[in-house]
């Protein structure tokens, strides 16, 4: 993009001294909604609910320009007017979500000591956002960035062509491939409708025990997804027992197991510029923006999973006036199909233990510690490249190259092992299929990493009731570290000995901690009237890599990327309040 008029330029960076921000928009939201509720005690002494609501929002804001400068001049292309809002497809948003619920229980006694409860709820939404990213005074598709210090605009001249601009089927019917297929040219709208059908018994053993089951069935159905359509199946069971000499003990164990429709890697094509024209057959072509992700990744709310959850919780008594809490729960998730994305064995595991002493009537303590762990791992495939006309030559150390080997490689042992040649009637699978011989996702470019989540909770406190007043004391801290450590093939990426070493296999820990000491002091006046003083002391101190060096170089190049602020930081506050309440 060529700077324009009123900017300035500094160290080769064109400067955009200006910014910004649009106010927040007006909205609209409507509901109508209607509940029915009956009991039925000829059927089993039932219950019957039912509810049904229908809501829409909607938001018709005015546009504004994608950029305050004057004589903008994008890809060599005058006239575009980008700082008015003649260059938008539209002049106001038209945003309009529609969703419908309707949610229908009934609850049985069909016995003594036996509840049974089905559920059937359906939730539909509609997305009715429309926008394409096209310029109307030229037939430019694409968008400014960053205030139009950047662009990603189709680059073809083809286009600009009166009485076909901003017509995705006109523009497609010009025959003319475009520069790339990757850039966003109109918002995807995501609808998606979700059935749940739920079927529980809850059956009482006794005075002091009951046991449990539930099957819960969702099935949902998304638009404009990788997968159309994905189905879960849910099995819960659960075990009470109040009857423990002075304590209680509560069991539940649940299985889930989510499958779907075909999975399409890259369903998005008609909202992306691939739709504006054929395919690319062009010798020398790069056709890296027409693939854009592999057929085996996944993406972790749509993939297959199987998750077992374990949830344990006991009270017990000590004394009288102390009672002790622990609660544990285990969580397994496992993605059986995903190769890439997130993927093995994700784990959450969590401990709790608490107390609350009752020392007199008018003093409580009590006192709290939490512990999580969790570990999750992903995978993802480095892109090399995929050029028509090219033969790509893979190498016995994984590496992936064009043209014959050179001396030092022969010298090293290596020999090429597979060669594959790119045409224009087999780039699509030859190069966007994941296999240790694809040019453009050969499997000796996978990396992997891997997330160690640790973070623990502590607290203290009590209050006391005064004759005319309440005293409430707390004290909390908390420690949360995440670990980050990668691999990949240093020989199959190209890396040098250099490069490797400054990289590593891992990331510095990223680390928050907190403590907080909070006090209220509580003084009524009458049963509506009452006087709090809060007092409240806090220190924070955090570790994170993604903001190191950001404060000495917030301009790191010549790409106008500036970092607006050098990160969160260590800090302490204090807050003092008075609150007069009045109850009505």
């Amino acid at each position: 993009i060529t700077p324009p008029a009123g900017a300035t330029t500094t160290n080769g960076i064109a400067l955009f001294p200006r910014a910004v921000f649009d106010l927040y928009p007006n909205n609209n939201f409507y509901n109508v909604k209607g509940e029915y509720a009956r009991a039925l005690p000829g059927f089993y002494r039932g219950n019957f609910t039912a509810l049904v609501s229908a809501s829409s929002s909607r938001q018709n804001d005015s546009l504004i320009p994608s950029t305050p400068y004057a004589g903008a001049v994008v890809n060599g292309v005058t006239g575009g007017a980008w700082d008015s809002t003649s260059s938008l497809s539209k002049q106001t948003a038209g945003a309009r979500i529609d969703s419908t619920l309707a949610d229908f229980a009934l609850m049985l006694k069909p016995a003594s000591g036996l509840d049974l409860k089905g559920k059937i709820r359906y939730y539909e939404t509609r997305n009715g956002l429309d926008y394409l990213a096209c310029n109307p005074l030229t037939g430019q598709w694409g968008r400014l960035l960053n205030d139009g210090s950047g662009n990603a605009i189709i680059n073809t001249a083809a286009y600009l062509v009166p009485g076909v601009r901003c017509g995705i089927a006109a523009t497609a019917a010009l025959g003319v491939v475009p520069s790339g297929g990757n850039i966003d040219i109109r918002s995807i709208p995501y609808d998606h409708r979700q059935l749940n059908y739920t079927l529980s018994a809850d059956y009482r053993l006794g005075k002091a025990a009951n046991i449990s089951a539930a099957y819960e069935r969702e099935e949902m159905n998304r638009a404009y997804r990788e997968r159309s359509d994905t189905y879960e199946d849910r099995i819960k069971l659960g075990y009470v027992s109040r009857g423990l000499d002075k304590g209680s003990l509560r069991i539940s164990l649940e299985n889930d197991r989510r499958r779907g429709s075909t999975y399409t890697p890259d369903p998005y094509s008609d909202f992306y510029s691939v739709a504006l024209g054929p395919l690319p057959t062009a010798i020398g072509t790069a056709t890296n923006p027409w693939i854009r992700t592999n057929d085996l990744h996944r993406k972790y709310d749509l993939a297959d999973r199987d998750q077992n959850i374990l949830n344990v919780r006991f009270n017990y008594a000590l004394a009288p006036n102390l009672d002790l809490g622990t609660s544990l729960q285990a969580k397994d998730t496992k993605y059986p199909e995903s190769q890439y994305g997130r993927n093995d064995h994700q784990r959450l595991d969590s401990a709790n233990i608490d107390l609350n002493w009752l020392p007199s009537a008018t003093l409580s303590l009590y006192s709290n510690y939490s512990y999580q762990a969790g570990k999750m791992r992903q995978a993802g495939l480095q892109p090399n490249a995929c050029i028509i006309g090219t033969t790509y030559n893979f190498l016995s150390d994984g590496s992936v190259q064009t043209g014959a080997l050179s001396p030092a490689q022969i010298a090293a042992g290596l020999s090429i092992v597979a060669s594959r040649g790119v045409l224009a009637s087999n780039f699509q699978s030859l190069c966007g299929t994941v296999s240790p011989t694809s040019p453009l996702y050969p499997t000796s470019r996978t990396w992997d990493i891997s997330h160690r989540d640790r973070n623990h909770f502590f607290s203290v406190g009590g209050n006391v009731n005064f004759t005319k007043a309440r005293l409430d004391v707390n004290y909390t801290f908390s420690k949360a570290t995440t670990a980050i450590k990668y691999g990949y093939n240093a020989a199959a990426l190209g890396l040098t000995p250099a490069q490797v070493a400054l990289i590593g296999d891992g990331f510095p820990d990223l680390t928050f901690r907190k403590s907080t000491l909070e006090s209220n002091l509580v003084v009524p006046f009458s049963n509506k009237v009452s006087l709090r003083l809060l007092y409240r002391y806090e220190i924070g101190k955090i570790r994170d890599w993604h903001y190191d060096g950001v404060a000495q170089n917030p301009t790191p190049n010549t790409n106008q990327q500036t970092f607006l602020d050098s990160g969160p930081q260590n800090y302490k506050a204090t807050v003092v309040g008075l609150f007069l309440t009045f109850a009505l």
